[in-house]
């Protein structure tokens, strides 16, 4: 069994104080070799710097600015809560365009304009075209600026299971070359169903948390921590951990009693286990990235 170790106080540091720029840190497990790690990494202590309502529980994604200019999420995802859960198969591409940021009131660049490309099919069934939105946050209010458009296609609850283990085929048809089109398969991982079991109490601060995770894969995977906030819909994420994929770690209390569980309504753990490709061999693709994924949100009370 993985237990995080007392090199949490740095954790600790950057939660209780608002951070600017994200900071990565390593922890160590006890009970293994050292040369077995994890890296924890503080996403924000600050909720009122950006609006993370880009849905990082539907595409893994929790940076608003974009690391790469043609992206592309093939997402199977199941969100519980109690005894319920939903299934949802979400497909997207976005097409960034590195010369068209766009700032917030205090210069922070917060992502790029869209280009329409043309046309997006996964598996021969056309995406939608919709808005692509950025929340920017000025005094008092958060507004909406559309900043072009993405590349959706949506299945909530459908009877067509999302193909895990498996491929996808996508293709685009550019607007400029009506003669020939890109396409490629995407390779998709192993589903992920993951479990929270909870011991102690945040009250009282000995509060541990076991995650645990099945059908154990030979890389990683990723458990991001985020709160939901009263009147918000979308979670805010706090806390990055990316570890083996060998299904199971523990978050010991030491650390748990330095998230601010108080300041959530909710708390959702995201299980997430990713295939990525952003080679050249995707040739026809702009600074290309290609993320498969599944991903298990689990919603829960912490008191």
């Amino acid at each position: 069994m993985k237990r995080l170790i007392k090199y949490c106080s740095v954790i600790v540091l950057f939660l209780v104080s608002a951070c600017s720029d994200p900071s990565p840190t390593e922890l160590i497990f006890d009970n293994t070799p050292v040369s077995e790690n994890i890296d924890v990494e503080i996403i924000s202590s600050n909720p009122d710097e950006v609006v993370y309502s880009t849905g990082y529980d539907s595409t893994g994604i929790v940076r608003p600015i974009p690391q790469h200019l043609s992206n592309i999420y093939v997402s199977g995802i199941k969100n519980s809560s109690g005894n319920n859960t939903e299934r949802i198969n979400y497909y997207s591409a976005v097409f960034f365009d590195g010369s068209q940021p766009i700032y917030n009131p205090h210069g922070r660049k917060l992502g790029f304009k869209t280009n329409n490309m043309g046309k997006v099919f996964f598996n021969n069934i056309a995406a939608k075209e919709v808005s692509h939105i950025v929340h920017i946050i000025e005094p008092g209010r958060v507004r909406d600026e559309i900043a072009g458009i993405k590349y959706e296609y949506y299945q909530r609850n459908s009877p067509n299971q999302f193909p895990f283990n498996s491929g996808i085929l996508f293709t685009l048809m550019p607007v400029q070359m009506r003669d020939r089109k890109i396409e490629f398969e995407i390779q998709t991982p192993k589903e992920i169903t993951g479990q929270v079991i909870r011991s102690g109490s945040r009250v009282i601060g000995d509060l541990k948390l076991l995650l645990k995770w099945d059908n154990k894969g030979d890389g990683n995977i990723e458990v991001i921590i985020g709160g939901i906030a009263k009147g918000r819909n979308d979670p805010f994420p706090l806390i990055r951990i990316k570890t083996s994929d060998d299904g199971e770690l523990v978050i010991p209390a030491s650390i748990t009693k330095s998230i601010p569980f108080q300041n959530y309504n909710e708390i959702v753990f995201s299980f997430i286990r990713q295939t990525i490709k952003n080679d050249s061999s995707l040739s026809g693709l702009n600074d290309p990235n290609v993320i498969a994924q599944s991903i298990h949100n689990i919603k829960v009370v912490i008191q």
